[in-house]
């Protein structure tokens, strides 16, 4: 309610809503009641002029639940979809769903850290993301750099 209310007060202003792991309430293990609210909260922000960020490491999990419903409406009231290096199976699962070429999965399938592919409705861009020292300081999961940090900070 709280995201709803507030993603209605303006048109004018910008806003964003992060979802990071949506698969939890969409996933095979999920809850059908859950997901009908995302859906609806989804369609929502975008109508009110916002938009939603939602990040995932498995795409295959969206389409687990209900046939695919929460899949379909996440990817339908999308307008720009940023695929990164998948496995196979979810490279053909979006194959079917956004409707890319062979040559667009066989690009997501060798796509290194960082490298994907940008898609606009029919419009495809291949892209590489790189962060600054400071970016990648704030988000870095490697071991080895987290351990130097350690070190120098115990100094």
């Amino acid at each position: 309610v709280f995201i709803r209310d507030e993603m209605s007060k303006s048109r004018t202003r910008k806003k964003a809503v992060f979802g990071d792991e949506l698969w939890i309430i969409a996933g095979k293990e999920g809850n059908e009641q859950a997901s009908e609210f995302v859906i609806k909260l989804v369609k929502t922000i975008r109508g009110d002029g916002g938009f939603l960020i939602s990040c995932t490491q498995n795409t295959i999990d969206y389409f687990a639940l209900n046939s695919g419903k929460f899949g379909d409406a996440v990817l339908n009231n999308s307008r720009l979809k940023l695929l990164l290096q998948m496995e196979e199976p979810e490279a053909l699962k979006l194959k079917e769903k956004v409707g890319l070429s062979d040559e667009e999965v066989m690009q997501i399938l060798r796509c290194g850290r960082g490298q994907g592919l940008l898609c606009a409705g029919k419009n495809r861009i291949a892209v590489e993301i790189r962060s600054s020292q400071t970016q990648y300081d704030l988000i870095t999961t490697n071991r080895a750099d987290l351990e130097k940090r350690e070190i120098k900070e115990d100094t």
